[in-house]
Protein backbone atom coordinates (compact mmCIF):
# COMPACT_ATOMS: atom_id res chain seq x y z
CA UNK A 1 0.00 0.00 0.00
CA UNK A 2 1.15 3.48 -0.78
CA UNK A 3 1.01 5.47 2.47
CA UNK A 4 2.94 8.53 1.32
CA UNK A 5 1.37 11.58 2.98
CA UNK A 6 2.06 13.70 -0.10
CA UNK A 7 -0.40 11.65 -2.11
CA UNK A 8 -3.23 13.16 -0.07
CA UNK A 9 -2.55 16.54 -1.59
CA UNK A 10 -2.41 14.95 -5.01
CA UNK A 11 -5.76 13.26 -4.61
CA UNK A 12 -7.42 16.44 -3.38
CA UNK A 13 -6.01 18.46 -6.27
CA UNK A 14 -7.22 15.86 -8.78
CA UNK A 15 -10.69 15.98 -7.27
CA UNK A 16 -10.89 19.75 -7.30
CA UNK A 17 -9.52 20.06 -10.84
CA UNK A 18 -11.61 17.26 -12.33
CA UNK A 19 -14.92 17.84 -10.57
CA UNK A 20 -15.16 21.07 -8.65
CA UNK A 21 -13.45 23.71 -10.81
CA UNK A 22 -15.80 23.45 -13.82
CA UNK A 23 -18.79 24.15 -11.60
CA UNK A 24 -17.13 27.14 -9.93
CA UNK A 25 -16.19 28.62 -13.28
CA UNK A 26 -19.84 28.60 -14.32
CA UNK A 27 -20.66 30.62 -11.19
CA UNK A 28 -18.64 33.59 -12.44
CA UNK A 29 -20.30 34.03 -15.85
CA UNK A 30 -23.49 35.68 -14.62
CA UNK A 31 -25.05 36.43 -18.05
CA UNK A 32 -24.96 32.71 -18.89
CA UNK A 33 -26.19 31.24 -15.60
CA UNK A 34 -29.31 29.11 -15.36
CA UNK A 35 -32.21 28.43 -17.71
CA UNK A 36 -33.60 31.23 -19.87
CA UNK A 37 -37.31 30.85 -20.54
CA UNK A 38 -38.95 34.23 -21.01
CA UNK A 39 -42.27 35.28 -19.50
CA UNK A 40 -46.01 34.92 -20.08
CA UNK A 41 -47.97 31.70 -20.64
CA UNK A 42 -49.38 32.84 -23.99
CA UNK A 43 -45.97 33.75 -25.37
CA UNK A 44 -44.30 30.60 -24.04
CA UNK A 45 -47.07 28.36 -25.34
CA UNK A 46 -46.05 29.69 -28.78
CA UNK A 47 -42.37 28.92 -28.19
CA UNK A 48 -41.61 32.48 -27.13
CA UNK A 49 -42.28 33.80 -30.65
CA UNK A 50 -43.79 37.05 -29.42
CA UNK A 51 -41.76 40.00 -30.73
CA UNK A 52 -44.29 40.32 -33.55
CA UNK A 53 -47.34 39.73 -31.31
CA UNK A 54 -46.90 41.47 -27.89
CA UNK A 55 -50.51 42.15 -26.88
CA UNK A 56 -50.48 41.96 -23.06
CA UNK A 57 -48.28 43.02 -20.11
CA UNK A 58 -45.60 40.50 -21.15
CA UNK A 59 -44.93 42.86 -24.09
CA UNK A 60 -42.84 44.78 -21.54
CA UNK A 61 -40.35 41.93 -21.95
CA UNK A 62 -40.78 40.74 -25.55
CA UNK A 63 -41.46 44.04 -27.34
CA UNK A 64 -42.48 47.16 -25.37
CA UNK A 65 -43.82 48.81 -28.53
CA UNK A 66 -46.62 46.25 -28.53
CA UNK A 67 -48.12 47.83 -25.39
CA UNK A 68 -49.67 50.44 -27.69
CA UNK A 69 -52.13 47.80 -28.89
CA UNK A 70 -53.74 47.64 -25.41
CA UNK A 71 -56.75 49.94 -25.01
CA UNK A 72 -57.98 49.02 -21.52
CA UNK A 73 -56.25 48.88 -18.15
CA UNK A 74 -54.84 45.46 -17.38
CA UNK A 75 -53.72 43.62 -14.23
CA UNK A 76 -51.47 40.67 -15.03
CA UNK A 77 -49.88 37.85 -13.03
CA UNK A 78 -48.11 34.55 -13.63
CA UNK A 79 -46.79 31.59 -11.59
CA UNK A 80 -44.78 28.53 -12.60
CA UNK A 81 -43.91 24.98 -11.55
CA UNK A 82 -40.44 23.78 -12.59
CA UNK A 83 -39.12 20.19 -12.65
CA UNK A 84 -35.48 19.52 -13.47
CA UNK A 85 -33.94 16.08 -14.09
CA UNK A 86 -30.20 15.36 -14.30
CA UNK A 87 -28.89 11.95 -15.36
CA UNK A 88 -25.12 12.03 -14.81
CA UNK A 89 -22.33 9.50 -15.35
CA UNK A 90 -19.02 10.12 -13.58
CA UNK A 91 -15.69 9.38 -15.31
CA UNK A 92 -15.31 5.71 -16.36
CA UNK A 93 -18.17 4.51 -14.13
CA UNK A 94 -21.02 2.70 -15.85
CA UNK A 95 -23.88 3.61 -13.50
CA UNK A 96 -25.93 6.81 -13.84
CA UNK A 97 -27.01 9.06 -10.98
CA UNK A 98 -30.48 10.55 -11.45
CA UNK A 99 -31.71 13.68 -9.66
CA UNK A 100 -35.15 15.27 -9.92
CA UNK A 101 -36.23 18.45 -8.13
CA UNK A 102 -39.30 20.70 -8.16
CA UNK A 103 -39.66 24.46 -7.66
CA UNK A 104 -42.63 26.85 -7.60
CA UNK A 105 -42.16 30.58 -8.25
CA UNK A 106 -44.02 33.80 -8.88
CA UNK A 107 -42.91 34.72 -12.40
CA UNK A 108 -44.66 37.94 -13.37
CA UNK A 109 -46.83 40.66 -11.91
CA UNK A 110 -47.72 43.99 -13.49
CA UNK A 111 -50.13 46.71 -14.47
CA UNK A 112 -50.87 48.32 -17.85
CA UNK A 113 -52.30 51.85 -17.98
CA UNK A 114 -53.47 53.37 -21.30
CA UNK A 115 -53.48 57.19 -21.18
CA UNK A 116 -56.62 58.74 -22.73
CA UNK A 117 -55.60 60.42 -26.00
CA UNK A 118 -57.38 62.40 -28.71
CA UNK A 119 -55.72 60.32 -31.42
CA UNK A 120 -53.57 57.20 -31.45
CA UNK A 121 -52.44 55.60 -28.18
CA UNK A 122 -50.06 56.20 -25.29
CA UNK A 123 -49.65 53.26 -22.92
CA UNK A 124 -47.44 52.67 -19.87
CA UNK A 125 -46.73 49.48 -17.92
CA UNK A 126 -44.95 48.74 -14.68
CA UNK A 127 -44.15 45.46 -13.00
CA UNK A 128 -41.82 42.54 -12.34
CA UNK A 129 -40.73 39.82 -14.78
CA UNK A 130 -38.54 36.78 -14.01
CA UNK A 131 -37.19 35.28 -17.27
CA UNK A 132 -34.27 33.23 -15.89
CA UNK A 133 -34.10 30.48 -13.26
CA UNK A 134 -31.05 28.97 -11.53
CA UNK A 135 -32.94 26.15 -9.74
CA UNK A 136 -31.53 22.62 -10.07
CA UNK A 137 -29.97 19.66 -8.25
CA UNK A 138 -27.06 17.65 -9.66
CA UNK A 139 -25.01 14.74 -8.26
CA UNK A 140 -22.29 12.32 -9.35
CA UNK A 141 -20.65 9.33 -7.68
CA UNK A 142 -18.21 6.53 -8.41
CA UNK A 143 -14.55 5.56 -8.41
CA UNK A 144 -12.00 8.09 -9.62
CA UNK A 145 -9.35 5.84 -11.11
CA UNK A 146 -5.69 6.76 -11.47
CA UNK A 147 -2.91 4.34 -12.55
CA UNK A 148 -2.74 1.58 -9.94
CA UNK A 149 -4.86 3.47 -7.42
CA UNK A 150 -8.51 4.33 -6.74
CA UNK A 151 -10.69 6.46 -4.49
CA UNK A 152 -14.49 6.57 -4.25
CA UNK A 153 -16.00 10.04 -4.68
CA UNK A 154 -19.51 11.48 -4.44
CA UNK A 155 -20.53 15.05 -5.16
CA UNK A 156 -23.84 16.88 -4.95
CA UNK A 157 -24.69 20.35 -6.25
CA UNK A 158 -27.71 22.37 -5.16
CA UNK A 159 -28.49 25.74 -6.74
CA UNK A 160 -31.54 27.92 -6.20
CA UNK A 161 -32.54 31.42 -7.21
CA UNK A 162 -33.09 33.39 -10.37
CA UNK A 163 -32.87 36.81 -11.90
CA UNK A 164 -35.71 39.11 -12.80
CA UNK A 165 -36.26 42.74 -13.57
CA UNK A 166 -38.44 45.60 -12.45
CA UNK A 167 -39.60 47.31 -15.62
CA UNK A 168 -41.12 50.67 -16.50
CA UNK A 169 -42.21 50.46 -20.13
CA UNK A 170 -44.16 52.60 -22.55
CA UNK A 171 -45.42 52.77 -26.12
CA UNK A 172 -46.71 55.53 -28.35
CA UNK A 173 -48.55 55.20 -31.65
CA UNK A 174 -46.63 57.29 -34.17
CA UNK A 175 -48.94 56.66 -37.13
CA UNK A 176 -51.81 54.42 -38.09
CA UNK A 177 -49.54 51.35 -38.38
CA UNK A 178 -46.40 52.21 -36.40
CA UNK A 179 -45.74 51.94 -32.67
CA UNK A 180 -42.51 52.89 -30.92
CA UNK A 181 -41.69 51.90 -27.37
CA UNK A 182 -39.05 51.22 -24.81
CA UNK A 183 -38.36 50.12 -21.25
CA UNK A 184 -36.10 51.00 -18.35
CA UNK A 185 -35.06 47.80 -16.59
CA UNK A 186 -33.60 47.25 -13.14
CA UNK A 187 -32.29 43.69 -12.91
CA UNK A 188 -32.09 42.03 -9.52
CA UNK A 189 -31.59 38.44 -8.40
CA UNK A 190 -29.72 35.99 -6.23
CA UNK A 191 -27.98 32.67 -6.63
CA UNK A 192 -27.51 30.33 -3.67
CA UNK A 193 -25.01 27.65 -4.66
CA UNK A 194 -23.68 24.68 -2.66
CA UNK A 195 -21.30 21.89 -3.65
CA UNK A 196 -20.65 18.96 -1.29
CA UNK A 197 -17.83 16.51 -2.05
CA UNK A 198 -17.09 13.28 -0.18
CA UNK A 199 -14.31 10.81 -0.89
CA UNK A 200 -13.43 7.53 0.78
CA UNK A 201 -10.29 5.40 0.76
CA UNK A 202 -12.26 2.16 0.34
CA UNK A 203 -9.19 0.16 -0.76
CA UNK A 204 -6.95 1.55 2.02
CA UNK A 205 -4.40 2.95 -0.44
CA UNK A 206 -4.00 6.42 1.03
CA UNK A 207 -3.18 8.03 4.36
CA UNK A 208 -6.78 9.09 5.00
CA UNK A 209 -10.04 7.24 5.58
CA UNK A 210 -12.40 9.97 4.45
CA UNK A 211 -12.33 13.52 3.11
CA UNK A 212 -15.29 15.96 3.06
CA UNK A 213 -15.41 19.34 1.31
CA UNK A 214 -18.33 21.79 1.25
CA UNK A 215 -18.38 25.01 -0.76
CA UNK A 216 -21.11 27.64 -0.51
CA UNK A 217 -21.42 30.70 -2.74
CA UNK A 218 -24.25 33.19 -2.15
CA UNK A 219 -24.41 35.81 -4.90
CA UNK A 220 -26.51 38.96 -5.07
CA UNK A 221 -26.96 40.33 -8.60
CA UNK A 222 -28.04 43.74 -9.87
CA UNK A 223 -27.83 45.86 -13.01
CA UNK A 224 -29.57 48.36 -15.30
CA UNK A 225 -30.27 48.52 -19.02
CA UNK A 226 -32.58 50.05 -21.63
CA UNK A 227 -34.62 48.49 -24.42
CA UNK A 228 -35.92 50.33 -27.49
CA UNK A 229 -38.49 48.73 -29.76
CA UNK A 230 -40.75 49.16 -32.75
CA UNK A 231 -43.82 47.39 -34.12
CA UNK A 232 -45.38 47.79 -37.57
CA UNK A 233 -48.96 46.54 -37.92
CA UNK A 234 -50.91 46.01 -41.12
CA UNK A 235 -54.22 44.20 -41.43
CA UNK A 236 -52.71 40.71 -41.32
CA UNK A 237 -48.96 41.17 -40.79
CA UNK A 238 -47.06 42.52 -37.80
CA UNK A 239 -43.29 43.01 -37.77
CA UNK A 240 -41.38 43.97 -34.60
CA UNK A 241 -37.81 44.60 -33.55
CA UNK A 242 -36.03 45.30 -30.25
CA UNK A 243 -32.55 46.43 -29.25
CA UNK A 244 -31.41 45.97 -25.65
CA UNK A 245 -28.39 47.87 -24.37
CA UNK A 246 -25.55 46.07 -22.57
CA UNK A 247 -26.15 45.16 -18.92
CA UNK A 248 -23.34 45.62 -16.42
CA UNK A 249 -24.15 43.14 -13.68
CA UNK A 250 -22.71 43.68 -10.22
CA UNK A 251 -22.05 40.39 -8.46
CA UNK A 252 -21.56 40.39 -4.69
CA UNK A 253 -20.46 36.96 -3.47
CA UNK A 254 -20.08 35.51 0.00
CA UNK A 255 -17.96 32.37 -0.14
CA UNK A 256 -17.33 29.70 2.48
CA UNK A 257 -15.36 26.45 2.31
CA UNK A 258 -15.39 23.80 5.04
CA UNK A 259 -13.07 20.79 4.90
CA UNK A 260 -12.67 17.70 7.08
CA UNK A 261 -9.99 14.99 6.71
CA UNK A 262 -10.10 11.81 8.79
CA UNK A 263 -6.63 10.24 8.77
CA UNK A 264 -5.55 6.61 9.16
CA UNK A 265 -4.44 5.43 12.58
CA UNK A 266 -0.73 5.14 11.65
CA UNK A 267 -0.37 8.80 10.60
CA UNK A 268 -0.24 10.07 14.19
CA UNK A 269 -0.33 6.69 15.95
CA UNK A 270 -3.91 7.47 16.80
CA UNK A 271 -7.13 8.34 15.00
CA UNK A 272 -7.04 11.99 13.97
CA UNK A 273 -9.46 14.43 12.36
CA UNK A 274 -8.40 17.70 10.79
CA UNK A 275 -11.02 20.43 10.29
CA UNK A 276 -10.49 23.71 8.44
CA UNK A 277 -12.68 26.54 7.24
CA UNK A 278 -12.24 29.58 5.00
CA UNK A 279 -14.48 32.52 4.16
CA UNK A 280 -14.29 35.27 1.58
CA UNK A 281 -16.16 38.13 -0.07
CA UNK A 282 -15.87 39.09 -3.71
CA UNK A 283 -17.42 41.90 -5.69
CA UNK A 284 -17.10 42.21 -9.44
CA UNK A 285 -18.78 43.71 -12.49
CA UNK A 286 -19.39 41.80 -15.71
CA UNK A 287 -21.08 43.13 -18.83
CA UNK A 288 -23.29 41.20 -21.22
CA UNK A 289 -23.39 42.60 -24.77
CA UNK A 290 -26.15 44.16 -26.88
CA UNK A 291 -29.06 41.91 -27.74
CA UNK A 292 -31.06 42.33 -30.96
CA UNK A 293 -34.27 40.56 -31.91
CA UNK A 294 -36.69 40.70 -34.81
CA UNK A 295 -39.98 38.90 -35.26
CA UNK A 296 -43.13 38.74 -37.31
CA UNK A 297 -46.64 37.32 -37.04
CA UNK A 298 -49.24 36.54 -39.67
CA UNK A 299 -52.96 36.55 -38.84
CA UNK A 300 -55.13 34.18 -40.86
CA UNK A 301 -58.74 33.13 -40.26
CA UNK A 302 -58.70 31.24 -36.93
CA UNK A 303 -54.86 30.99 -37.03
CA UNK A 304 -51.87 33.08 -35.90
CA UNK A 305 -48.33 32.10 -37.00
CA UNK A 306 -45.25 33.77 -35.50
CA UNK A 307 -41.47 33.55 -35.61
CA UNK A 308 -38.53 35.36 -33.95
CA UNK A 309 -34.74 35.43 -34.12
CA UNK A 310 -32.47 36.87 -31.43
CA UNK A 311 -28.77 37.70 -31.86
CA UNK A 312 -26.33 37.71 -28.92
CA UNK A 313 -22.57 37.97 -29.39
CA UNK A 314 -21.38 36.24 -26.21
CA UNK A 315 -17.73 36.71 -27.22
CA UNK A 316 -18.18 40.33 -26.13
CA UNK A 317 -18.86 39.40 -22.50
CA UNK A 318 -16.26 41.16 -20.39
CA UNK A 319 -15.37 41.86 -16.80
CA UNK A 320 -15.30 45.55 -15.86
CA UNK A 321 -13.72 45.06 -12.41
CA UNK A 322 -11.65 44.12 -10.45
CA UNK A 323 -8.46 44.28 -12.46
CA UNK A 324 -7.38 40.68 -11.85
CA UNK A 325 -10.66 39.48 -13.40
CA UNK A 326 -10.42 41.95 -16.30
CA UNK A 327 -7.32 39.99 -17.32
CA UNK A 328 -9.66 37.07 -18.15
CA UNK A 329 -11.44 38.99 -20.92
CA UNK A 330 -9.15 37.67 -23.66
CA UNK A 331 -9.97 34.14 -22.52
CA UNK A 332 -13.70 34.90 -22.59
CA UNK A 333 -13.42 36.18 -26.16
CA UNK A 334 -11.68 32.97 -27.21
CA UNK A 335 -14.15 30.76 -25.31
CA UNK A 336 -17.53 32.15 -26.35
CA UNK A 337 -19.23 32.86 -29.67
CA UNK A 338 -22.24 34.69 -31.07
CA UNK A 339 -25.52 32.76 -31.17
CA UNK A 340 -28.81 33.07 -32.98
CA UNK A 341 -31.79 31.96 -30.93
CA UNK A 342 -34.86 31.22 -33.00
CA UNK A 343 -38.45 30.67 -31.98
CA UNK A 344 -41.46 29.43 -33.94
CA UNK A 345 -45.05 29.21 -32.77
CA UNK A 346 -48.70 29.19 -33.67
CA UNK A 347 -52.11 29.80 -32.14
CA UNK A 348 -55.45 28.41 -33.36
CA UNK A 349 -58.90 29.59 -32.29
CA UNK A 350 -61.35 26.73 -31.99
CA UNK A 351 -64.45 27.63 -34.04
CA UNK A 352 -67.49 28.83 -32.12
CA UNK A 353 -65.51 29.01 -28.83
CA UNK A 354 -63.22 31.41 -26.96
CA UNK A 355 -60.55 28.72 -26.61
CA UNK A 356 -57.14 28.99 -28.28
CA UNK A 357 -54.66 26.15 -28.70
CA UNK A 358 -50.93 26.87 -29.04
CA UNK A 359 -47.69 25.12 -29.90
CA UNK A 360 -44.08 26.17 -30.45
CA UNK A 361 -40.41 25.28 -30.83
CA UNK A 362 -37.38 27.17 -29.54
CA UNK A 363 -33.63 26.57 -29.95
CA UNK A 364 -31.02 28.23 -27.70
CA UNK A 365 -27.56 27.37 -29.13
CA UNK A 366 -24.60 26.84 -26.81
CA UNK A 367 -22.47 30.00 -26.38
CA UNK A 368 -19.29 27.88 -26.22
CA UNK A 369 -17.14 27.67 -29.34
CA UNK A 370 -16.93 24.20 -30.91
CA UNK A 371 -19.64 22.86 -28.63
CA UNK A 372 -21.34 19.67 -29.87
CA UNK A 373 -24.86 19.90 -31.25
CA UNK A 374 -26.16 18.02 -28.18
CA UNK A 375 -25.22 21.04 -26.04
CA UNK A 376 -27.80 23.25 -27.79
CA UNK A 377 -30.89 23.70 -25.62
CA UNK A 378 -34.10 22.77 -27.43
CA UNK A 379 -37.69 23.45 -26.38
CA UNK A 380 -41.06 22.02 -27.32
CA UNK A 381 -44.02 23.99 -26.00
CA UNK A 382 -47.79 23.71 -25.89
CA UNK A 383 -50.52 25.86 -24.43
CA UNK A 384 -54.16 26.74 -24.13
CA UNK A 385 -55.95 30.02 -23.50
CA UNK A 386 -59.52 30.98 -22.74
CA UNK A 387 -61.25 34.37 -22.71
CA UNK A 388 -64.06 34.77 -20.15
CA UNK A 389 -66.66 37.55 -20.32
CA UNK A 390 -64.39 39.53 -22.69
CA UNK A 391 -62.42 40.69 -19.65
CA UNK A 392 -60.53 37.78 -18.08
CA UNK A 393 -57.81 35.83 -19.91
CA UNK A 394 -56.48 32.56 -18.48
CA UNK A 395 -53.45 31.02 -20.21
CA UNK A 396 -51.55 27.81 -19.47
CA UNK A 397 -48.28 26.74 -21.11
CA UNK A 398 -46.13 23.61 -20.86
CA UNK A 399 -42.42 23.60 -21.78
CA UNK A 400 -40.19 20.58 -22.31
CA UNK A 401 -36.48 21.36 -22.70
CA UNK A 402 -33.51 19.04 -23.15
CA UNK A 403 -29.75 19.11 -23.78
CA UNK A 404 -26.51 17.38 -22.75
CA UNK A 405 -23.53 18.71 -20.79
CA UNK A 406 -20.29 16.77 -21.41
CA UNK A 407 -17.01 17.51 -19.63
CA UNK A 408 -13.79 15.60 -19.03
CA UNK A 409 -15.14 14.31 -15.71
CA UNK A 410 -18.86 13.62 -16.32
CA UNK A 411 -21.69 13.33 -18.84
CA UNK A 412 -24.98 14.92 -17.85
CA UNK A 413 -28.28 14.50 -19.71
CA UNK A 414 -30.66 17.27 -18.63
CA UNK A 415 -34.42 17.57 -18.97
CA UNK A 416 -36.49 20.54 -17.82
CA UNK A 417 -40.28 20.63 -17.59
CA UNK A 418 -42.09 23.81 -16.69
CA UNK A 419 -45.75 24.79 -16.39
CA UNK A 420 -46.76 28.46 -16.57
CA UNK A 421 -50.16 29.83 -15.57
CA UNK A 422 -50.95 33.45 -16.43
CA UNK A 423 -54.05 35.51 -15.80
CA UNK A 424 -54.97 38.96 -17.10
CA UNK A 425 -57.96 41.10 -16.15
CA UNK A 426 -58.88 44.10 -18.30
CA UNK A 427 -61.30 46.83 -17.22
Amino acid sequence: MNKNFGWIVGVILIVIMAVFSPRLQAQQILPLLGNHFGVGARALGMGGAHVGVAEDFSASYWNPAGLGQIHRMEIYGSISQLTTTHKARFLQNSHTTADESNYTNLETGGFVFPVPTYRGSLVFAFGYLRPRSFDHTFSISGFNYSPGDSVYQAGEELETGGIGRWTLAGSVQMSENLYLGGSLNYWKGKDDYMWELSEYDDLDLWTFNAHFLTNRINTKISGFNLTVAGLYCSKQLRVGATLSSPITFTGKEDYQEDETIIYDYEVYNKDSTEVSSAKGYYEYKIQRPYSFSIGASLSLPLLLIAGDVELNDWSQIKYKSPNYMVLNNKTLRRTYQSTLRYRLGGEMLLPFTSIKLRAGYFVDPSPLKNAPAAADKKFLTAGVGILLEQQFNLDIAYIYRWWRDDTSSYTDKIEVKKIFISAAYRF
